[in-house]
């Protein structure tokens, strides 16, 4: 109530009532509703697409978009985590998706991408969705995560003498054994923590997302693109394998897509990708889609 969210219902007008409907939740960072990265619009696309196949979908502008400035002061009063960041706009999503009144809605799904996949599990400890769908979800530690990502982000930087890189690389490994380090009650605000609070990273660090996608019981959808380089096949993988053998669980890779579930050639995408744009394929979409009709 303190953070009142805008946000998007996208709904078919001729669709069957009554009309399933799926919550969209973000990656990290200060998100739209859109997910834009440059004129790369994922969720809009998601959103979108799903309408065309009967599915409604609400979509919303995350709060540390809407309030940065808010939601610092709480980062340097070190009373910022997951929950704050994700969690509870995300919770109260599904609870108003229940009472929509521009149609009737049927069962309310769960969909998060990246960090908001990697908190699925979670969630759904509250949520009590219809069914849950993740895409691109980590199961690895984030520190472990930011640093493989940076070591990768500089091999691709020609114009950065090996000397700086190796230097670089080494203020980034010294941070991430800070986050390791961290016990609780450890709560003076630290810079060399990879940018992050000593509350949010201990929160995380009681969790682990694959423990609890096992213990799930709801009908689960992993999907992921086979290029991302933000979070690896190898996650998923971790996933696929945890959830073998369970009837309602689907996982799903996809050879060509990246991080952001567009399209690219080589074996790992680049960030330029994001910027030179691109769509969520219908197939992806069609996938979501089957889900949904089927449980």
């Amino acid at each position: 109530e303190a953070y009142p969210l805008k946000g998007t219902l996208s709904y078919p007008e001729s669709a069957q009532e009554p009309v399933p409907v799926v919550v969209l939740v973000h990656g990290s960072g200060p998100c739209d509703r859109d997910e834009s990265v440059g004129p790369t619009r994922p969720f809009r696309d998601i959103a979108w697409g799903l309408g065309q196949r009967g599915i409604a979908v609400l979509r919303y502008d995350k709060r540390t978009y809407t309030y940065a400035t808010a939601c610092a002061v709480e980062v340097a009063a070190d009373r910022f985590t997951v929950r704050e960041e994700t969690m509870d706009d995300a919770l109260l999503a599904v609870e108003y998706a229940r009472h929509l009144t521009e149609f009737t809605p049927g069962p309310v799904y769960l969909l998060g991408h990246s960090l908001g996949a990697m908190l699925v599990p979670r969630m759904a400890e509250e949520a009590d969705a219809a069914g849950y769908i993740m895409l691109a979800a980590p199961a690895q530690p984030l520190e472990d995560l930011i640093l493989m990502q940076y070591t990768y982000l500089l091999s691709l930087d020609t114009a950065i003498p090996q000397v700086e890189k190796d230097a670089q690389l080494a203020s980034v490994c010294a941070q991430v054994e800070n986050i390791k380090r961290l016990e609780p009650g450890d709560h003076q605000m630290n810079k060399d923590l990879l940018g992050m609070n000593p509350a949010y990273l201990l929160d995380l660090k009681e969790y682990d997302p694959v423990t609890a996608a096992v213990a799930m019981t709801q009908p689960l959808l992993i999907l992921q693109g086979g290029r991302d380089y933000q979070v690896p096949l190898s996650d998923f993988e971790t996933y696929q394998k945890a959830l073998a053998g369970r009837e309602n669980v689907t996982c799903v890779s996809y050879e060509k897509l990246n991080h952001l579930f567009c399209e690219g050639e080589g074996e790992r995408s680049i960030p330029q990708e994001y910027i030179a744009g691109g769509s969520v394929p219908d197939y992806v979409i069609d996938e979501i889609a089957s889900f949904i009709r089927n449980h």
